[in-house]
């Protein structure tokens, strides 16, 4: 029996790497065994924008069809596609979050402060909402009806964030009939993590977005159960629409992680225990209060580095933070590295750690990542999705009370019961659990449902229909998505600054 086809779109793609990346490779390598070949189409990006790579030396990469296309930049387009042998340029994780969520920075003197800011954040409302991947919108548009036509394809998933990615899924469905799955890697209109200063005007938007592309898609996949429940709750007319697929474990990955473990020297008792972090810290991932803890931990004998690999946000100031708190000796920072070497050093480390406050409906992606080095994980987060999770397991131990002296009491606990027995087993049952063909195996079953006709939503209902009049007063439209120019609440004045 042939494959069906499935036009997977999604801002980035290896050797591309951004937080999302993972989860979307993991589909596109397990489709095939379960009858789905998937063709991508991801964002082509200009070697400047990146500092960072995913090998792509993988039979996998070269079994499949990616193609790639600019987004449009400021006065022309650059929209023009390229074929899957052209390599885009790698982009870290941090980069990417630069772009689309940059803060906005009002300058000059206290006169001219409301004026710039207003202007500021008009600017931003009509280029930049949802968030700035929308200049690559109507490219992937462009590319995605090219893609359909050439290939035969069957239907469509979009993954996000950038959000924005959904707005071109809705208009390919529209244009095409086809039927279309929009993945929640992160909430959009309610509960974001952290507060981002960026398009504050835009951000009232964000609802009336999400309800157009809820209203338009015939499924709607989230991450975390917790997800999903507030998507039944605040949309309860679309309650069948909803799927929980967690991120998870890739078994290649397994397999890579078991073997750089093999190859680390026996442990010298003498040095000091290793705290490790892989990835960005940046709004609530504040390491300042870990390193204090770290700075506690040393000054009663309980020998303890921090290592952290990736970008850190300069509204830390850490530099100055750790001479202030006299650890220099006991931290380390360095800077993002290519993932393979990210993997080798994480082969190192004694623990890891996951810094996730300010959220009990997300789970990073990072977490699943962790689970096949069995190794400790010291989770700071707030309770909710991600501790239950670390709990359930027993992957290691959560710090709920984010004060350096009971994060310190936390690691000092979890020292002294690392080794406890049954811990093996513990790990097997998440790796299973959680196996990303296991997984994908599902997504593939929703998409078989509504190629069939078997789970499609109709879209000329009475509840669609209903949607979309609702939204029928928009002013002004850029990027095929319409918005309002001037921001208002929900009795219809205007918004202040």
């Amino acid at each position: 029996m042939s494959s069906q086809r499935l036009l997977l779109i999604t801002h980035d793609f290896p050797p591309d790497f951004s937080a999302g990346v993972p989860r979307l490779e993991r589909f596109a390598r397990n489709l095939p065994e379960c009858g789905w070949q998937p063709f991508v189409l991801a964002l082509q990006r200009d070697p400047s924008e990146s500092d960072a790579v995913v090998p792509a030396a993988d039979d996998f990469f070269r079994s499949i069809v990616v193609e790639r296309c600019r987004a449009w930049t400021w006065g022309r387009s650059r929209a023009s596609s390229t074929s899957p042998t052209e390599a885009a340029a790698p982009a870290s994780d941090q980069s990417n979050k630069q772009n689309l969520e940059q803060d906005e920075s009002p300058v000059g003197s206290s006169g001219q402060l409301p004026l710039r800011r207003w202007l500021g954040n008009l600017k931003s409302l009509l280029l930049g909402t949802p968030d700035k991947g929308i200049y690559w919108v109507p490219p992937a548009v462009a590319a995605g009806k090219r893609m359909i036509r050439e290939h035969k394809l069957q239907a469509i998933l979009t993954s996000g964030p950038p959000h924005s990615i959904h707005l071109a899924g809705r208009r390919l469905k529209q244009a095409t009939g086809l039927p279309w799955i929009a993945d929640f890697r992160d909430p959009w209109a309610r509960r974001p993590w952290g507060h981002k200063k960026f398009n504050p005007w835009g951000q009232r938007l964000f609802p009336r977005l999400e309800r157009i592309c809820v209203a338009a898609a015939d499924r709607v996949i989230l991450n975390t159960g917790a997800m999903a429940d507030d998507f039944r709750e605040f949309y309860p007319q679309w309650e069948s629409k909803f799927l929980t697929i967690p991120n998870g474990c890739d078994a290649h990955l397994v397999s890579r992680i078991e073997r750089l473990i093999s190859e680390v020297p026996e442990r010298n008792d003498d040095r000091p225990l290793v705290l490790m972090h892989a990835g960005a810290l940046y709004r609530q991932r504040d390491p300042r209060p870990l390193i204090e803890a770290i700075g506690l931990l040393n000054r009663r004998g309980i020998a303890i580095r921090f290592e952290q690999i990736g970008p850190c946000s300069g509204d830390f100031r850490i530099p100055d933070f750790v001479r202030r708190q006299n650890c220099s000796e006991f931290v380390s920072f360095t800077p993002p590295v290519p993932r393979d070497e990210a993997l080798r050093r994480m082969a190192t480390a004694d623990f890891l750690l996951l810094i996730q406050p300010g959220t009990d409906i997300q789970i990073p992606g990072k977490l699943f990542e962790m689970i096949p080095f069995r190794k400790p994980i010291l989770a700071i987060a707030d309770a909710g999705a991600t501790a239950d999770l670390v709990n359930q397991y027993q992957l290691g131990a959560v710090a709920e009370d984010h004060a350096p002296a009971a994060i310190a009491a936390v690691i000092e606990k979890q020292i002294q019961s690392r080794q406890q027995s049954g811990a093996q087993l513990c790990w097997d049952k998440a790796i299973h659990d959680f196996d990303g063909r296991t997984l994908t195996a599902e997504l593939a079953a929703a998409l078989g449902a509504i190629v069939s006709g078997d789970d499609r939503h109709d879209a000329n209902s009475e509840t669609h229909s209903a949607a979309l009049a609702a939204d029928s007063h928009e002013l002004y439209s850029f990027a095929g998505h319409a918005i309002t120019p001037y921001p208002t609440n929900d009795a219809g004045a205007t918004l202040q600054t």
